[in-house]
């Protein structure tokens, strides 16, 4: 799959993995491959769609971490700061990361293949329930059920990896009202992904436009010559079937090169102001949790300083 090993890449630029011994890999540039170059345009456009999803979504829930104290009633502000600490650190982390590549690519895949999932699972599921003279329609059920159950498993995948969610489980006596404790749990959760977006997202998907830009050339080069490759074969060689699969991989190729400069367009402008734009989310991330970290320290010791002079001298 042409994301695995996108990710893969990925994970060796980041993580800081480099091969020092031992046999090279080998690979033929992806750009001469017709294959990935028919597909190139719609990847360009999804990984500049992406950057700026990530983008605008880690923007809003950095707007929301200064209200992180305001929505918790009476908690131990110790536990609400430890929460917050590991929250960060979660995001940050090569693990988190990983987690939520791995998620990424599961919900890309269950975007992309729904149709033929669902169209299988609910013919299976209506071809047994007509077996045992049920009356009704399966194929909606089908899909809500296959969605929604993709979603619980994602989350809880996230959740697994968060240390901040398992010490909250852990201290769940400190808090007087579970409402706290929920909202904490939110939050926890929000920060996390807020860090990762701002540390290792929006960085990753920079890295991986920049990639994809520079392709542009080969690939433009390898829809070319294979336009003329299938334009070459004589119109009546081989039989319906071969004739068919010329002419699909043809229009394939055809519309992708009608794609590939408004895609690269798009791309190279999204890229123009990228890094700064990285930079900047990177510093209001950064921003917001300093402040949020100091704020909830003096809470912390007010607290401490309070329960000091309730205690018997």
């Amino acid at each position: 799959m042409k994301q695995s090993a996108v990710c893969l890449v990925l994970s060796f630029v980041f993580f800081g993995c480099s091969q020092e011994g031992g046999p090279a890999v080998k690979t033929a540039p992806a750009a001469d491959h017709a294959a990935y170059a028919a597909d190139y345009p719609a990847r360009l456009g999804a990984v500049t769609s992406r950057h700026e999803f990530e983008a605008k979504g880690g923007a809003t829930l950095v707007e929301q971490i200064a209200k992180y104290p305001s929505e918790l009633s009476d908690p131990d502000w110790n536990v609400a700061l430890t929460t917050y600490q590991k929250a960060d650190q979660d995001g940050r982390s090569g693990h988190y990361a990983e987690v939520q590549r791995d998620s990424a690519l599961v919900a890309k895949f269950f975007v992309d293949e729904k149709q033929p999932l669902v169209r299988q699972v609910g013919g299976a599921v209506d071809h047994e329930a007509k077996q045992n003279a049920c009356k009704g329609e399966y194929y909606g059920p089908v899909s809500w059920g296959l969605e929604k159950a993709v979603q619980d498993r994602l989350k809880e995948r996230s959740d697994d990896a968060s240390t901040a969610l398992k010490y909250l489980e852990q201290h769940g006596d400190s808090f007087k009202k579970k409402a706290d404790q929920k909202a904490l749990e939110k939050q926890a959760r929000d920060l996390a992904l807020a860090a990762y977006l701002a540390h290792v997202a929006m960085p990753e998907r920079h890295a991986e436009l920049e990639r994809l830009v520079a392709e542009h050339d080969g690939v433009k080069k390898t829809l070319a010559r294979r336009r003329e490759e299938l334009e070459a074969i004589p119109a009546d060689a081989g039989d319906a079937e071969a004739k068919q699969a010329r002419k699909e991989e043809l229009e394939e190729i055809k519309a992708a090169e009608a794609a590939l400069a408004p895609a690269h367009e798009a791309a190279q402008k999204r890229l123009k102001d990228s890094e700064a734009e990285v930079e900047k989310a990177q510093k209001a991330y950064d921003d917001a949790f300093e402040t949020l970290d100091f704020d909830v320290r003096i809470k912390a010791k007010g607290q401490a300083r309070e329960a000091d002079t309730k205690t018997p001298s």
